[in-house]
C-alpha cells in the first residue's frame, strides 16, 4: 500500500456558492482510495460529494466550532480507472457558503489487494486545540487510534492550524514517524496571511494502538487540530492466477504446476471449460500429488466445472483436475488466494449458461448472483470468450483484473478478475463483451476472509 505520487491537491474559492469543484491531479485505478478534507467558513455540513468514477462516503467531522470553520473528511473508493486531471469531484452544500475549499490525497492498496469494502476508513480521530492554546513543541500535536481486525493499515493524518501570521507554513510539519505527502502554502489570502495544511502518512502492519504527531511551533490565532484516518487493507490477496491450455482427447486428468511456491493456508480455486460442448465432468480436484483434497462445487457435463482446495499445504504445488468423459480442448484456470478462512472458506458460486450473447451493455456479461453469508468475501471470477483470440472481456466495474490469456489452437480467450466484497448479500461477477456474438460465459466463486491473516504481495503469471 502506498501514496499515489502527485495525488495531493487542493482548490479554494472565497466566493459564495452551494458547491465547489476540484480536479484530482493524479491517475487512479480500481480499488484506490481518495481522501478529502472539505472546508467552508461556517459550520454547515456537506450535503453530498460526487464524481464519475468514485463511490463516496462520509468519514468524520473535524470542525473548529468556536471559529465557525467547517472541516469534513470524506473517502471515496475508485470504481473505474481514470487518467490524471480527468476526474472532477464536486462537494455540495444545502445552502450557499463562503471560503470553500477541498484538499485531496489518494492511496493504492498494492498489487492484488483492495481496501476493506465495508469500512475502508476504519477509524477516525481528531484533537482540537483552543485559540492561542496549541502546543508549540516538537510532536506537541497528537491523536491516537486503535485499529481492529485482520489486514494492515495506512494511517493518514492532516493538520488545520487557523493561523494567518507570518511563517505559519514553515512552522507547521508532521511529527515523528510520519512522511509528509503534500502541503498547502496558503489557503485563501496569500502573502503573510497564511493558513497551512498538510497531508502525511505512516504504515501499520497489524491492528492495535497507534499515535500520530504533528507540530506548529508558533501560537495560533484561532483553533487548530490534527486529524487521523486509518485506511484498512483487506487481508485477502490474489497471489497467483494461472491459465493452462490442454488439447488432448481421451485423457482422464490434467496435472499442472503453479510456478511459485504456494503459501500455506491458501485457497486454490480451480475452473475447467470443456470447449465445443463435448461431455466432460470434473470428478476430483487435488494438489500436492493428492495430499490436498479439494471439493467440486459445480459439475456440468456440457462445459463448465468448478472446485476449490482449502488450507493448502503450501510449497511447490501441482494441481490435478480429474475428469470423466472425453474432450479435445480443455481450458484450466486457478487462483491462489491468501487471507481466507482456513476451516470453512467457501461461500457460494454461480455460473452463466455457456454460449450466451449477453449484449454489449456495460457489466451485462455476468456469472449470475451469489448470496454471500459473511462480510468481506473475495469473489474470484473467470470470463470466457469462445469466439476469438485477443478480444478479451472487459473487467467488471469495481473488479481488479488478474490477467488475460489466449488459446493457440482454437479461437478463444479469457480474463480473470477479483473483487473484495462488502456486507453479506447478493453479488455477481461481471464483464463487458467485446463483440455482439454468442459463446460467452462467466463463472464465480466466493470465499470468506480469515479473522487474523496477513496480506502478502501478489505476483501474476501469464501462461
Amino acid at each position: 500500500m502506498s501514496y499515489i505520487t502527485g495525488s495531493a491537491g487542493y482548490y479554494y474559492d472565497t466566493g459564495s456558492s452551494t458547491s465547489i469543484p476540484h480536479t484530482l491531479p493524479a491517475a487512479c485505478g480500481v480499488g484506490d482510495a481518495v481522501l478529502l478534507s472539505i472546508t467552508n467558513g461556517s459550520n454547515d455540513d456537506v450535503a453530498s460529494v460526487s464524481s464519475s468514477h468514485i463511490a463516496w462516503s462520509f468519514v468524520g467531522n473535524a470542525n473548529h466550532a468556536t471559529n465557525t470553520q467547517s472541516y469534513r473528511i470524506w473517502i471515496g473508493i475508485v470504481t473505474a480507472d481514470f487518467a490524471a486531471a480527468s476526474e472532477v469531484v464536486t462537494a455540495t452544500w444545502s445552502a450557499a457558503v463562503t471560503y470553500r475549499g477541498i484538499e485531496s490525497i489518494a492511496y493504492t492498496a498494492g498489487p492484488g489487494k483492495m481496501f476493506n469494502a465495508i469500512s475502508p476508513a476504519q477509524q477516525f480521530g481528531q484533537t482540537t486545540y483552543a485559540s492561542a492554546a496549541n502546543p508549540t513543541t516538537a510532536d506537541g500535536y497528537s491523536v491516537a487510534l486503535t485499529t481492529t481486525g485482520a489486514g494492515s493499515f495506512i494511517i493518514v493524518s492532516c493538520m488545520n492550524p487557523e493561523d494567518t501570521t507570518a511563517d505559519s507554513v514553515s512552522s507547521c510539519a508532521p511529527g515523528t514517524g510520519s512522511t509528509l505527502r503534500g502541503t498547502v502554502h496558503s489557503q485563501f489570502s496569500g502573502g503573510s496571511n497564511e493558513m497551512p495544511f498538510w497531508w502525511a502518512d505512516k504504515s501499520q502492519s497489524s491492528a492495535g494502538s497507534v499515535t500520530v504527531y504533528g507540530q506548529h511551533t508558533q501560537s495560533c490565532e484561532y483553533q487548530s487540530s490534527i486529524v487521523a484516518v486509518a485506511l484498512h487493507i483487506s487481508p485477502i490477496v490474489i497471489l497467483q492466477s494461472m491459465f493452462w491450455q490442454r488439447d488432448s482427447s481421451g485423457v482422464s486428468s490434467h496435472t499442472v504446476d503453479f510456478p511459485l511456491n504456494v503459501t500455506p493456508g491458501s485457497v486454490i480455486a480451480g475452473y475447467l471449460w470443456a470447449v465445443y460442448d463435448q461431455a466432460r465432468t470434473m470428478t476430483a480436484f487435488t494438489a500436492k500429488s493428492g495430499t490436498d483434497t479439494g471439493t467440486v462445487v459445480h459439475q456440468d457435463t456440457a462445459r463448465i466445472n468448478m472446485a476449490y482446495i482449502k488450507n493448502a499445504t503450501g510449497g511447490a504445488t501441482d494441481i490435478t483436475f480429474t475428469l470423466s468423459g472425453t474432450n479435445s480442448y480443455d481450458r484450466l484456470w486457478a487462483f491462489e488466494i491468501a487471507g481466507c478462512d482456513t476451516t470453512d472458506p467457501y461461500d457460494g458460486h454461480n455460473v452463466s449458461d455457456d454460449a450466451v450473447n449477453f449484449g454489449l451493455t456495460t457489466d451485462a456479461m455476468t456469472s449470475g448472483s451469489i448470496t454471500t453469508t459473511a462480510a468481506g468475501d473475495v469473489l474470484a471470477v473467470v470470463g470466457w470468450n469462445g469466439n476469438e483470440r485477443t478480444a478479451y472481456p472487459t473487467t467488471g466495474t469495481g473488479f481488479i483484473s488478474d490477467g488475460t490469456w489466449d488459446a493457440t489452437t482454437v479461437y478463444d480467450c479469457t480474463r480473470m478478475e477479483h473483487k473484495v466484497l462488502g456486507a453479506a448479500g447478493s453479488y455477481a461477477g461481471t464483464f463487458t463483451q467485446p463483440s455482439d456474438q454468442y459463446n460467452y460465459s462467466a463463472a464465480a466463486m466466493a470465499f470468506k476472509a480469515a479473522s487474523g491473516s496477513t496480506p502478502r504481495r501478489r505476483i501474476l503469471f501469464i501462461n
